[in-house]
């Protein structure tokens, strides 16, 4: 009631497409014989009856010329119509998928999320935005979530049997309109284009952001993590020492470290700890994120990643896997949803980097708990030997964004 139409009842658009096939009929309907009552021989009789016998044939000819311009007329104003309601704008896209991921970020069981992926995997975009508010809850409102979502990301993108559900009941916190006006934010400046530094520091201010409940939530939930143990006992790290990387021998991890940060002008720590207030977090969430920007680059000689665009992907979920980083879990989900809207091409690469980095991170051992200054003067192949680190492989060159981007270059 309310909205169902009328049976009789012409439609604006259709009243002048009705008023010329009842007008034509009407003209048909004139044009008939009819009888005369002058008497047969007066000059107004004569022009009656030669008006009145037409040839009904050429009349047929005329009304069927008439209904095909009509038809026609109603072709071409469908046509137009159809263009100008359903033709979306790129924002009006854009819109929709960020209506649609938002309302995605929320608990999914396994079996969705996993038939998801499937869909995903064959570019279908509603599966694409499910999947990226799968991850943007796990990643700012329920942690605890993180460790299943990210099995069945990975079970269902490299093929497995086995899936785990996502239990229902976690502590989550409330992902506000604030929230969600500063997430979208930083996704649509990607069009203006990140470099490391500075996506980095954008997804890092995304934790300022969420609700504030959820600072004690990551913090139960560090603290439970089987492989940030050494947050429970140790003592928040000193920095890292330049000048004794430098004094290691040959070949060495701190040799190599060393070389690392000088021939290519990164920082000892990936971000300053004071600059992003690491002291005002709770004890296992402190530790943990000031002893990651610390050993950053040390994981990445170690475990193998290289320092090429789609390499930090990859370290990032073998992060998140190895003790549940929260900033690894934010970045994902942010170039996940700018893969969702911006850049829809490369959603299948990044899923595949996610997937792997995450299986990597979950074979092998807790990485956290290791005394890594300890194993400055050791080479790299021993240490891995030693604890049992087997090296990152993926079916993606390790170069592929250079590449691509080398590609476009003029002369290319």
């Amino acid at each position: 009631p309310g909205n169902s139409p009328r049976p009789n009842r012409v439609e604006p658009r259709d009243r002048g497409i009705r008023e010329g096939i009842v007008g034509a009929s009407r003209r048909a309907r004139r044009a008939r014989p009819r009888p005369c009552s002058c008497k047969e021989g007066t000059p107004s009789g004569s022009s009656i009856r030669a008006t009145a016998e037409v040839d009904p044939t050429a009349r047929l000819v005329g009304l069927r010329r008439t209904l095909a311009r009509v038809d026609t007329f109603k072709g071409r104003y469908n046509r137009v119509r159809a263009n100008i309601s359903v033709a979306p704008t790129a924002a009006g896209l854009a819109m929709d998928a960020k209506q649609h991921i938002q309302q995605s970020a929320t608990w999914l069981d396994g079996t969705t999320l996993r038939d998801s992926l499937n869909a995903a995997k064959e570019g279908d975009a509603d599966s694409q935005r499910r999947v990226a508010g799968a991850m943007i809850w796990a990643a700012f409102s329920c942690p605890d979530a993180i460790q299943p979502t990210y099995d069945v990301i990975a079970a269902a993108w490299l093929g497995s049997a086995r899936f785990p559900d996502i239990p229902t009941g976690l502590a989550q916190a409330p992902l506000e309109t604030s929230f969600w006006d500063a997430f979208f934010s930083a996704v649509d400046d990607a069009e203006k284009g990140y470099d490391a530094a500075s996506i980095t520091a954008r997804v890092a201010a995304l934790g300022g952001s969420v609700h504030p409940s959820f600072r004690d939530i990551s913090e139960d939930c560090a603290r439970r993590h089987p492989g940030a143990g050494a947050a429970l006992t140790n003592p928040v790290p000193g920095r890292t020492d330049l000048d004794a990387l430098g004094a290691c021998g040959n070949s060495s991890l701190g040799q190599t470290l060393y070389r690392m940060i000088v021939d290519q002008g990164y920082d000892l720590e990936v971000l300053d700890r004071e600059a992003i207030a690491l002291a005002a977090l709770p004890p296992s969430l402190r530790y943990l994120n000031t002893r990651i920007l610390q050993m950053h680059d040390v994981w990445h000689l170690v475990a193998g990643y290289e320092t090429t665009a789609s390499h930090e992907i990859a370290i990032s979920a073998f992060q998140l896997a190895q003790f549940g980083h929260n900033y690894s879990a934010m970045f994902l989900a942010t170039i996940t949803t700018i893969s969702c809207t911006l850049q829809r091409a490369g959603f299948g690469i990044l899923m595949q980097l996610v997937a792997e980095g995450w299986r990597h991170g979950r074979e092998t051992p807790a990485m956290m708990d290791t005394h890594w200054e300890a194993e400055w003067n050791r080479p790299i192949e021993a240490i891995r030997k030693a604890h049992g680190i087997p090296v990152y492989q993926s079916v993606l060159p390790a170069n592929l964004f250079e590449s691509a981007a080398a590609s476009r270059q003029p002369g290319h």
